[in-house]
């Protein structure tokens, strides 16, 4: 479901008014937002099943010892040093300290589970039509609006893209880009592979940290509306059909509910680590004391 969806069938399961002046449409999505982030992003993050995860590169500067995580990460999978012995290192707060300053000019790579986006007014706007891996671009149909602020994107401005079907991950994450007329260039580095063209399937531009769809298969978009509306009842002191939602989203062993059947779904894929590739020729080197799975 894409968000206007979403607060129809909150609206609809809670018996709440189109005009109810406690939970307005952005208050319903905000709300969503919450339950996506606390109820699917636990089960998303413990599993380790690959969804949510991004990567992030950072070139070191000679002499510094410290570096912030990524500011959107839920959870750090892992801190490497891509091109120089390991260093040790610790995480302290949102910033990685290591115990000698990394050479300059190395590239630390830090693997994250992405917070998922805020849920947004929908707007048609942001459709990308065409895109160019080598000169970094890609086209839409027109400018989309940056909810937060109401401003068209422009110049100078960090950019997401989002996949519209499937799980609707990020394809390119909290990039700062340059606009001229319907033409949007990314900076140096940006890997434009998983950007789909089209418009049936095309990826559509959003301002960074905003989306139109949860982050989870289509599929399970019911759930979450009916969690919400769980928690908008519970709010009001309906507890009773509050703990008959959550009990029908969760089932039993026996008759599984759909959020039990989402666990189900990624629990499949859990792994204790990354699976090691074992190279042919070369030397396999150290990247760096690998740290323990720790919410950020």
């Amino acid at each position: 479901m894409r968000v206007d969806d979403l607060i129809t069938a909150v609206r609809v399961t809670g018996r709440l008014a189109d005009a109810d002046t406690d939970y307005t449409d952005a208050r319903i999505r905000q709300e969503l937002t919450d339950t996506l982030h606390t109820v699917f992003g636990g089960k998303i993050i413990a599993a380790r099943s690959g969804h949510w995860l991004k990567q992030e590169d950072t070139t070191t500067t000679a002499g510094r010892t410290r570096y912030r995580l990524p500011y959107r990460a839920s959870a750090i999978e892992s801190v490497e040093l891509v091109d120089q012995e390991g260093a040790l290192y610790e995480i302290r707060g949102d910033q990685i300290v290591f115990e000698t300053a990394p050479a300059g000019g190395s590239t630390l790579r830090v693997t994250y589970y992405v917070r998922p986006s805020l849920l947004t007014q929908e707007q048609t706007t942001g459709l990308i039509t065409a895109k160019d891996t080598s000169a970094l671009t890609v086209t839409v149909n027109n400018l989309p609006v940056n909810r937060v602020t109401t401003s068209t994107i422009a110049t100078g401005d960090r950019l997401d893209i989002v996949h519209k079907n499937g799980w609707h991950e990020l394809a390119v994450v909290n990039k700062t880009c340059t606009i001229s007329g319907t033409t949007i260039t990314f900076p140096a580095g940006t890997d434009l592979t998983d950007v789909e063209v089209g418009t049936v399937d095309g990826d559509y531009v959003r301002a960074a940290d905003q989306t139109d769809w949860p982050a989870i298969q289509d599929d399970y978009h019911r759930c979450l509306a009916d969690l919400t509306a769980a928690k908008i009842l519970r709010s009001r002191g309906m507890r009773e059909k509050s703990d008959a939602l959550m009990a029908e989203a969760y089932g039993t062993e026996k008759d599984p509910g759909p959020l039990r059947l989402f666990a189900d779904l990624v629990e499949p894929r859990v792994k204790d680590s990354r699976q090691v590739c074992v190279p042919t020729v070369g030397v396999l080197r150290g990247t760096g004391r690998r740290w323990p799975l720790a919410t950020v």
